[in-house]
């Protein structure tokens, strides 16, 4: 230990820019993958391009940042997610570092230039992140394959920087695959969450063949029992499965339901076995007679109806709550903060929203299950924007809280039924504090 220290203490230590958020811990019920972890240790020393695929919410961001705890190069491990806002039209990896964070630069004016700011970043990159480790969460291109992205020149420029690059993606590629775990490894995963007694794991075991195996309706369900003091069991979901998905079968489906789909994009997906028997639809399927099964208060699912119009990154939790605070119009708004602030920690501890460094999210996967069944619209979700909106104080945030903002009302602008396109504006205000020129012109274009 002396020894390390000491070699610790003889190297200049500066400070690297801000320029990539720090990988988060969400891996405190981690089980199994040992085998998929000791293939990604041995490709890691290979230096080379790392992808990591598989269905959606099956484990592959977990995995990956498992990977990041246990096998951190010197240099730090980080984490940048892609989002809806990348325009496939254009260099995907190109964007991806524009918009990732940096501390005090770009300084924006009308000298701001895109191909210097993207030079320069460039070179951060190789001189203070050269065997870092860089996490591109969630490539789930829409018009492009991961093929076409590894055609272009920043691709080629960042794998050039010396750094450890890991990509997670649903799309079939070269790669290391997660697919289902075994039973009994799901099994100590569910006992993470809820205690079963030993007369229940027949019944857990063919619930977990029920859902395939999909790791995150395993979980959910597994918090639903846990929080539930014993008022749902394994046995209810199984029914309520062969009940009310019996009519669900392809021949007897509604049209309601033909255009959902896990993956979009007519590129190769990955399959949860190499039969292609488990559909995308199951997945939905499944994780809706959880959501309905799992007993949300109203408050609970009012916050996860505004928690869809939030961007991939999330958004900061203070903001979130204020505004729900205001819309609700409550006569006390600190007992209003503390109420709502404790239905997100519940909603959060039951697995349907992600909550980490004082940030709220969603799953990707989760997104399309709330919006089936929440279905947010202008109607239910005008004030918490305008709520939101009204927080705006241009001296009081970061720049990282501007583009959050920004995404967020773009997002709003994707999935409300937008009548005046009030959202896109309010997202080209946002934009256009931060200096991006090309965002804040495409918003207004589009209002």
């Amino acid at each position: 230990i002396c020894g390390h220290l000491d070699q610790l203490l003889a190297v200049p230590f500066e400070e690297p820019q801000n320029l990539l958020r720090l990988v988060p811990w969400h891996t405190e019920n981690f089980v199994g993958r040992e085998a998929e972890l000791f293939i990604l240790r041995n490709k890691l020393d290979e230096k080379k391009p790392i992808f990591i695929t598989g269905i959606g919410g099956i484990g592959k961001t977990e995995v990956a940042l498992k990977m990041a705890h246990d096998f951190t190069p010197p240099k730090g491990a980080y984490l940048i997610r892609y989002d809806d806002s990348i325009d496939e039209g254009k260099e995907v990896i190109r964007q991806l570092i524009l918009k990732a964070d940096f501390s005090a630069y770009p300084p924006s004016g009308a000298d701001y230039n895109h191909e210097q700011d993207y030079a320069e970043r460039m070179k951060i990159l190789r001189e203070q992140y050269r065997d870092a480790l860089l996490i591109i969460d969630n490539l789930d291109l829409q018009k492009k394959t991961v093929q076409d992205v590894q055609m272009e020149d920043s691709y080629r420029d960042l794998v050039s920087s010396g750094v450890n690059l890991v990509f997670t993606t649903r799309y079939a590629t070269e790669g290391v695959e997660i697919g289902r775990m075994d039973t009994d490894v799901l099994l100590e995963l569910v006992h993470k969450h809820y205690k079963y007694p030993a007369a229940q794991e027949s019944v857990l075991r063919e619930l977990i063949d029920k859902v395939n195996g999909h790791t995150q309706t395993v979980v959910l369900m597994a918090q639903t029992m846990g929080r539930s003091w014993g008022r749902i069991k394994s046995a209810d979901f199984i029914n309520t499965f062969e009940n009310d998905l019996e009519d669900m079968l392809p021949k007897k489906r509604e049209n309601k339901y033909q255009n959902e789909k896990l993956y979009s994009g007519p590129y190769p997906k990955v399959n949860m076995d190499r039969n292609g028997e488990f559909s995308s639809r199951n997945i939905y399927d499944h994780l809706s007679v959880v959501f309905r099964l799992s007993g949300l208060s109203e408050l609970n699912q009012t916050i996860l109806r505004y928690a869809t119009l939030l961007p991939d990154e999330g958004l900061y939790e203070d903001l979130f709550r204020k505004a729900m605070a205001k819309c609700r119009q409550e006569d006390d708004e600190l007992f209003a903060n503390a109420y709502i602030a404790e239905n997100i920690d519940s909603v959060a501890a039951r697995g349907w929203l992600q909550k980490a460094n004082g940030v709220l999210m969603i799953h990707p996967v989760m997104r399309n299950v709330y919006l089936r069944e929440l279905k947010p619209v202008d109607e239910n979700c005008e004030d918490f924007l305008d709520a939101l909106w009204l927080q705006y104080k241009p001296k009081e945030y970061s720049k990282k809280t501007y583009r959050q903002l920004a995404k967020l009302f773009q997002m709003a602008t994707n999935k409300l039924e937008d009548r005046e396109g009030i959202w896109c504006l309010r997202a080209g205000l946002f934009w256009n504090r931060l200096g991006e020129v090309d965002q804040a012109l495409e918003c207004f274009l589009k209002t």
